[in-house]
């Protein structure tokens, strides 16, 4: 049974006062916000709260981090286009004519991909409801746990800057060109997934996606962990890679793997059409995008990308 009395009064918070007002532990232990899930990673102890509604529709979680006797807080938040657990650890905002802060963008570390949550903590944030509601103090507890984007942080001092790039044709020369999905692979086995053994396998529900199931394969050499969701429409990708490295005092790993195009999500960003050039100001497709199926700033990967990828193609086979 999980001693909360004892964790929360050893738990620090690091963060900036967000419009004024700093975030507590005493916040927390209110807001009820307090540990409920207990596992280890490299010797070292994670508690988690229950997953809450934060602002701009994400969902977030307080991590409780072992660092030597002592805890440290940390938020994290729910990809919506990805279906994977991050780390909120900064974040930049603009001053509104009110006077107030207002957050305008996450912090993406040195990629996306360095802020993932290891697979047991992915395993442990199964999303179903009910979603706890803490109301207006969600900002607060949401961004009361980071730094601004102009702060010094640990971050950088803990984490790799080279990430582990997986052996295989995965990453293209250009920024805004894909790789073709029938040329995504792997050009050495001991990096490629073993389907033969299901190492987890949890159900979840994804706000953008709906209900889905992950599972979680080994790499053929045992180095790698790769996570795959599978929603109940039949959408399928592989949503993030874990690895064997150290946990960091912030709950994630010390290296983190870069997968290039292989971890394309169903939903990629296309938004902001300029009529005078007739080019997208954001688009992440590739010229990929099925702009027939759209979401708000989103259109579908599935049916021009990710269904034509090798290991996908024989991730479906198998779990059909």
């Amino acid at each position: 049974m999980i001693n909360i009395e004892k964790v929360v009064g050893k738990t620090q918070i690091l963060g900036r006062p967000f419009n004024g007002r700093t975030l507590t532990v005493d916040d927390l232990h209110r807001l009820k916000l307090i540990p409920i899930q207990e596992f280890t990673i490299k010797e070292r102890t994670i508690y988690l709260s229950d997953i809450f509604k934060t602002p701009a529709r994400r969902l977030g979680c307080i991590a409780y981090v072992q660092k030597d006797d002592t805890y440290s807080a940390h938020t994290f938040f729910l990809s919506r286009s990805q279906g994977v657990w991050r780390l909120v650890r900064r974040y930049r905002f603009e001053i509104t004519e009110d006077g107030r802060e207002k957050p305008n963008w996450h912090d993406k570390g040195f990629g996306e991909e360095s802020l993932f949550a290891p697979y047991p903590t992915q395993n442990a944030l199964k999303v179903s409801n009910p979603i706890l509601d803490i109301g207006e103090e969600a900002e607060l507890v949401y961004f009361g746990t980071c730094v601004s984007i102009q702060d010094k942080d640990q971050y950088e001092e803990v984490i790799s800057k080279e990430p582990i790039l997986l052996k295989g044709n995965f990453y293209s020369d250009q920024k805004k060109v894909k790789i073709a999905p029938e040329e995504l692979l792997f050009n050495n086995t001991d990096d490629e997934p073993d389907f033969s053994i299901v190492r987890g396998s949890w159900k979840t529900d994804l706000p953008l996606y709906g209900a889905a199931t992950v599972r979680a394969f080994w790499s053929k050499d045992e180095r790698l962990c790769y996570l795959f969701n599978q929603t109940d429409k039949g959408r399928i990708w592989v949503s993030g890679i874990d690895n064997r490295s150290a946990l960091t005092e912030l709950g994630i790993r010390e290296q983190w793997v870069k997968a290039g195009d292989l971890t394309t999500p169903p939903w990629e960003y296309l938004m902001d059409f300029d009529e005078e050039t007739g080019v997208y100001m954001t688009d992440q497709t590739g010229g990929y995008g099925d702009v027939e199926n759209r979401h708000k700033s989103y259109v579908d990967m599935w049916k021009n990308y990710l269904s034509k990828i090798p290991i996908i193609i024989e991730y479906s086979e198998k779990f059909k």
